[in-house]
């Protein structure tokens, strides 16, 4: 009860930093700025210098400087954001101007068809590479970072072989020929065989597809330039400060970038496209262990399928040994230095689908790229993790199911297996969701993340530029223009209380889903017909509130044990291990099921089983069989699965977590019913429910049956409930309920107020009923205020409702403060003011800018494309419906 107790005495820790955006400000907007954050219920912040105009240069240092200094005065604490560029990896711009053996380097093939039998075939192999490798024509304002605008190496490549693949009825490689002894002064004469035949030059070139001024994110010596540039600098400068005032480094979204541009994937095998693949010197001993002598001519096989069965082992062990590179020489590098210097590293990388276990504009293995981070962390933007984009398997092209069961878990899985994160998950949240995203939204996606773990935020953002700032809004103060900036504190101190509660213990998940990134290395393959992603067994967990955990194949083998019949790692126990329908998986995992089917531990597979390529060639795993449909019910058959509810509710989300005694968070995320029934949980301690909100426990309904809680529960949308079990001798606040007599409110006065000049409202207008404002009174803006009187003959609680609001909301009677909501239910407590007789009242509601906004600037084209380009509908503003007073 410790922590509950510090957190009703108003103590607690402080687990958010936003980003406080850079752009060359003067002196008294970057401590206004400080202020507004720190009077915001948040002690620190992440600066962010990508719209730096002097990163690293004398202005950057002196508005540090400011930064630092007020940051001491609040005793906040600072981040830094590690690049002057976004993703992180451009190094300042010194890989522009560095060696050549620090640029991004690539493994590519130049082809040349032919048709046998036929003799003394010649190809110009020097004319075939360098029409390959010459800068394509760019279309006009095409960015610089593609290839031909900016760098172009002449007489770059370096041939590592020549050979022809016989090509099959079904364009597949089946048989090859070694032709390096076939090549005279660059050209290659061939007596061709019978049949079809392919001829690969595979060669090494630091004029690949991608961003040719970011730094090679495998190599170790490239990496370092980061660390030269910008970690080193900020050290020289400001050593005296690390591990007091500032406290570490961000990386944001880093990516192989073999490929130019944003959100791609650069998947192995692609069909549509012959991707430039990322290499390392240090690839070629990594895969001639894994392959064997001669593994030069196998990487034909990253472009062009062959038998299933070699396909898989090449392209698994290209992808292997390159993230474990990444592992090791990028996140590993950064960490490292960051630990000898006193300091911590975090950041994320592209998570969105595929990218995560892709090249491109991601790091081929989420687990494996994040090993080195003192956090495990993610993003989340857009609305792409409510509810109802949760029910769809698609949404615009991308997977609701991912954002709204597995993106969390991905950040908390890893940080409670992974002792080097001391448990500790973070989530840069609500950017480049648009002006309108208002403080419901967030609230609703902030509950969504704490349900699934996230105990640290990077709230997008805090920009000092001119208002409104076009760039990836919404922006939280905004010099003072965004009205909903005391209820985005409001939200801050919700959160703060939450994630005080959920760190320091540890989360007891029952179920582990194997993250599918081997197989899903595969997955261009012709022929292949499972490739599940996680999202799906995480989705029928989550509905069947089973507490589960994502981990990778790495922990089967080393970080864990099978005892007792379970799978323990960190101090977590699984029950049983959930792998997602697959045709291939790796040998670690086919060793791991035959050891855990002698420790009794049980591994579900779904709809099928994979193989892996082993000592004894591709042997299938061990384990049971079952279909995604039923798996819950499988799993609740093995007893696994300790919250139960009645009814059933597919939109109850449920966390469990132990401090010294167990939580449980229960989220409702139907927005239109409210959760009613009873909960089921295996301990029989005294219940209570903290209300993280209204900071105040409740009293909670309570049986004990067979040895269990059975908790009578509402729980209505935005309005989490935290269980706790124990001894708990404090008071207790009864649940704010709307019964009794009933009389509707009407003929308000309406006024409103631009949020600079609050409160000073201006001349009201008579309103019978609330109406939406912004459709019947389009020139008010920011607050609206609502007055009314009201005669009341009641004689005990006094209850305001509301049909709906639309933003955050104040209310006042007779002058006293009556309370602060800013998402549903929209229901006040008037007790404490109300008396006999004639009452006045007092609604204050909180606009978001967004129409502000759109009277000042054009429609934002980039938000337009990142939500495919659908306009979104425009909320009303206001209260809307009836206002009811219940006595």
């Amino acid at each position: 009860m410790r922590r509950i107790e510090e957190l009703l005495e108003g103590k607690g820790g402080n687990y958010i930093l936003p980003f406080f955006w850079q752009h060359g400000e003067d002196e008294a907007t970057l401590r206004d700025y400080m202020r507004a954050i720190n009077e915001a219920s948040i002690q620190a912040v992440c600066v962010e210098c990508r719209p730096h105009p002097d990163f690293c240069g004398p202005k950057w240092w002196a508005d540090m400087d400011i930064i630092l200094d007020e940051a001491r005065k609040r005793n906040m604490k600072v981040w830094i954001l590690d690049d002057d560029h976004f993703p992180t990896g451009h190094c300042n711009g010194a890989i522009e101007n560095a060696d050549i053996s620090l640029r991004p380097w690539y493994v590519e093939t130049a082809c040349a068809e032919c048709f046998g039998p036929s003799p003394a075939n010649r190809v110009n192999i020097a004319e075939v590479i360098r029409q390959k490798v010459a800068p394509k024509p760019q279309m006009p304002g095409a960015p610089a970072m593609q290839r031909g605008q900016k760098l172009f190496f002449e007489n770059d490549e370096e041939i590592i072989s020549i050979g022809a693949w016989r090509i099959d009825g079904d364009g597949r490689l089946t048989e090859y020929v070694d032709l390096a002894d076939h090549v005279r002064d660059g050209i290659l004469t061939w007596d061709v065989p019978n049949g079809a035949w392919r001829i690969y030059a595979i060669f090494l070139s630091h004029n690949g597809d991608g961003r040719t001024d970011y730094m090679n994110i495998l190599d170790h010596d490239s990496v370092r330039v980061l660390i030269d540039e910008v970690y080193e600098k900020h050290f020289e400068h400001y050593g005296d400060e690390f591990g007091k005032t500032i406290l570490g480094f961000f990386s944001d979204e880093p990516m192989v970038g073999n490929i130019a541009g944003m959100y791609q994937s650069g998947k192995l095998g692609e069909k549509k496209r012959k991707l430039t693949h990322p290499w390392d010197k240090e690839l070629p001993a990594m895969l001639e262990e894994r392959l064997g002598q001669g593994y030069e001519h196998l990487l034909a096989l990253l472009w062009n399928d062959g038998t299933d069965e070699l396909t898989v082992k090449v392209r698994q062990a290209y992808m292997d040994a390159a993230t474990l590179l990444i592992a090791k020489n990028f996140s590993g590098q950064l960490s490292d230095w960051c630990e000898a210097h006193g300091v911590e590293y975090i950041g994320h990388i592209w998570e969105d689908q595929t990218l995560s276990s892709a090249f491109g504009g991601g790091l081929g293995h989420y687990f494996r790229a994040m090993r080195g981070n003192h956090m495990g962390g993610v993003d989340i933007v857009f609305s792409s993790s409510m509810k109802p984009w949760g029910d769809c398997a698609v949404k615009d092209g991308m997977g609701g199911l991912f954002y709204y069961h597995t993106l969390g878990k991905l950040a908390s899985s890893h940080a409670s297996f992974d002792p080097h994160k001391k448990g500790r998950a973070m989530c840069e949240s609500f950017g480049a969701t648009g002006w309108d995203f208002g403080v419901d939204k967030m609230k609703y996606l902030a509950d969504n993340l704490l349900v699934s773990g996230i105990n640290y935020y990077v709230p997008h953002a805090f920009s000092p530029k001119a208002f409104p700032d076009p760039d990836c809004p919404p922006h939280f103060y905004a010099h003072g223009e965004n009205a909903q900036y005391r209820h985005f504190a409001r939200l801050m101190s919700y959160m703060q209380r939450v994630c005080h509660l959920f760190n320091g213990g540890v989360n007891p998940a029952e179920a582990a889903v194997l993250y599918p990134a081997e197989n899903d290395w595969v997955s261009e393959l012709d022929g292949t017909v499972h490739n599940m992603p996680c999202d799906v067994p995480a989705r029928m967990l989550a509905e069947a509130q089973i507490e589960y955990q994502i981990i990778p194949a790495d922990l089967l083998s080393e970080g864990s044990e099978l005892r007792d019949g379970r799978l323990t790692a960190n101090g977590v126990s699984y029950k049983a291990l959930v792998v997602p329908a697959a045709d291939y998986t790796t040998a670690d995992v086919v060793e791991f099921c035959g050891r855990a089917k002698e420790a009794g531990f049980p591994v579900f597979f779904l709809d099928c089983l994979p193989k892996a390529q082993t000592e004894n060639g591709f042997v299938y795993a061990e384990g049971t069989v079952v279909s995604a449909g039923a798996l819950a019910d499988t799993l609740h058959a093995a007893g696994i699965g300790e919250v139960r509810l009645a009814p059933a509710s597919a939109s109850v989300k449920c966390y469990h977590y132990r401090q010294e005694e167990d939580l449980f968070m229960l989220v409702n995320n139907d927005l239109g019913t409210p959760y009613e029934g009873t909960v089921t949980i295996p301990n029989t301690a005294p219940a209570f429910a903290y209300d993280a909100y209204d900071n105040v426990v409740r009293p909670v309904r309570q049986e004990i049956r067979d040895g269990k809680s059975v908790l009578t529960v509402s729980v209505p949308a935005y309005n989490p409930m935290i269980l706790f079990f124990g001894e708990y001798g404090g008071e207790t606040a009864a649940s704010v309920t709307a019964e009794g007599a009933e009389a509707e409110l009407k003929d308000f006065r309406l006024s409103s107020c631009p949020a600079p000049q609050y409160p000073a409202f201006g001349e009201p207008v008579e309103l019978p009923e609330c109406v939406d404002i912004a459709a019947n009174f389009p020139e008010m803006m920011d607050f609206y205020r609502y007055e009314t009187e009201f005669d009341y003959s009641g004689s005990g609680k006094a209850v305001l409702k509301f049909d709906y609001i639309s933003d955050g909301t104040e209310v006042w009677c007779n002058g006293i403060y009556c309370g602060q909501r800013i998402a549903p239910d929209w229901i006040f407590d008037l007790s404490g003011a109300v008396k006999p007789g004639r009452n006045t009242l007092r609604i204050e509601v909180a606009a978001t800018p967004d129409r502000k906004v759109k009277k000042i600037l054009p429609p934002d084209p980039y938000l337009a494309m990142l939500m495919g380009g659908v306009p979104q509908a425009e909320r009303p503003e206001g209260i809307i419906g009836k206002v009811r007073l219940y006595s």
